[in-house]
């Protein structure tokens, strides 16, 4: 018997069964790599799942928009309905104006009257109204100047133009957004390699927000790791890899606007000034003897007005005679306006409705040109914070209408603290001649020495 041919059958059972696992390898392989290349995929490999933007900015009303501000999207408590849509026109939220554009619009609910003041003149505007006074010129916007809606008040963005040094771009399809640069915004541009998903969050897992085109310019906001947080021209914030960004530049917005010039009416020297308390006419008689003691002192200021009615009435304790003594001495006379001497005038009241707050200031300008007094001095202490406001605008509006008679304007008030900041000292250096700081460190009653 031929041993060979015993030895085929093994032969042959060896070599399939070595191509068996063969087979088996490479199928295990194979699935092995499947596998890898899956969790590569879903781990690493980028997602083409979009994001809605209506679901990304999430407006509350139709007519809402989105607004962002020097790259910033305005959001509060995760409110977010600061910008309005009315027809093709855009309007900003009267708080979002206020504290990121410029603080001295001031609305009277009560009245539904908007004021604002420039260097020059006072701006004035009703609710619902397109015209608008500039000083004694009228002026026509084509859409309301100021509306309400949703619980808040809104200021059209193109009547805030003419005073607010900014640009501003509108998207109205929906979400709608309104993007704003303010003059002096420095910021980096570049521009898109090639077609790039924006997407929500830094990562390639993020959902894509929007597919932007090669050579869309794109605003640099911020870099973490290998990726950049930018803003698209349309106002879409998001994130690309920072790589697919080229040709970076730096740019800062230009302004449209005149610079603003605050002038102050000075006397030339150093002042040297004493209060002189004055409760009644009968005050002002020995005003002549007093004045003989008052060694180097140039300015004088009685204490002559004080609120007494919630409309904007003074008491007043002024006298030609005096202004006369005084003026004999080489004294200027600077009556003071307090409201701490009647106790049932309301200040906030007083300061934030327009029509009191008008009559404050004429009842003082017209006190004033009446003795022949040479300015006015302000006095308004233990101002409630919901005043604020209105206290800015008095001062504004009285210091035009006293540059405009030729009388200086000064202002009492604290050492900066935590519970008087919202006196605006900014707004009070701008508009007053001279800021008195009422310090009350100096001496006290019979210390030996001042």
């Amino acid at each position: 018997m031929d041993r060979s041919r015993k030895r085929r059958p093994a032969k042959r059972r060896k070599r399939r069964a070595g191509r068996m696992l063969f087979f088996i390898g490479s199928i295990v392989f194979i699935l092995l790599f499947a596998a890898g290349l899956v969790f590569y995929i879903k781990r690493y490999a980028p997602t083409d799942e979009h994001m809605d933007l209506s679901e990304y900015y999430r407006l509350d009303n139709d007519d809402s928009a989105v607004v962002i501000i020097d790259g910033e999207y305005i959001t509060v408590n995760e409110e977010n309905d600061y910008g309005l849509l009315l027809g093709e026109n855009a309007y900003i939220a009267l708080e979002t104006v206020k504290e990121h554009l410029d603080n001295g619009y001031v609305f009277d609910d009560a009245e539904g009257i908007l004021r604002y003041a420039t260097d020059a003149e006072i701006v004035s505007a009703r609710l619902d109204e397109t015209g608008f006074t500039v000083g004694k010129d009228t002026q026509t916007l084509a859409s309301p100047i100021a509306v309400k809606a949703h619980e808040r008040v809104f200021l059209a963005a193109d009547f805030l133009r003419q005073f607010t040094d900014f640009h501003y771009t509108l998207y109205a399809d929906a979400p709608a957004r309104i993007v704003i640069e303010t003059a002096g915004y420095e910021r980096t541009v570049g521009a898109l390699r090639g077609r790039t998903g924006i997407r929500r969050l830094g990562g390639p897992k993020s959902k894509v927000l929007k597919d932007a085109a090669r050579g869309e310019k794109l605003t640099i906001l911020d870099t973490v790791g290998k990726w950049s947080n930018v803003l698209s021209e349309d106002g879409v914030i998001g994130y690309v890899k920072s790589s697919r960004i080229k040709d970076k530049n730096e740019i800062t917005t230009e302004a449209t606007l005149p610079e603003r010039t605050y002038a102050h009416n000075l006397t030339g020297e150093k002042i040297v000034l004493g209060w002189h308390q004055t409760t009644n006419q009968a005050a002002n008689e020995g005003i002549s003897s007093l004045l003989e003691k008052t060694g180097n002192i140039n300015v004088i200021s009685p204490t002559w007005f004080y609120m007494n009615d919630n409309s904007g009435g003074i008491e007043s304790h002024s006298s030609s005679a005096y202004v006369q003594a005084a003026h004999a001495k080489g004294m200027q006379v600077w009556g003071l306006i307090s409201n701490f001497e009647d106790s049932s005038v309301d200040t906030a009241s007083v300061l934030n409705r327009t029509s009191a707050r008008d009559n404050l200031v004429n009842n003082l300008v017209g006190a004033a040109i009446a003795v022949g007094m040479d300015g006015i001095n302000i006095d308004i202490e233990l101002l409630p914070e919901d005043a604020a406001d209105g206290y800015a605008a008095f001062i504004r509006e009285l210091s035009l209408k006293c540059k405009k008679n030729d009388l200086i304007l000064s202002v009492d008030v604290g050492v900066p603290t935590s519970w008087n900041g919202y006196y605006d000292r900014r707004n009070l250096s701008n508009y007053c001649d001279y800021v008195i700081v009422m310090a009350y460190d100096e001496h006290y009653n019979g210390s030996d020495e001042a």
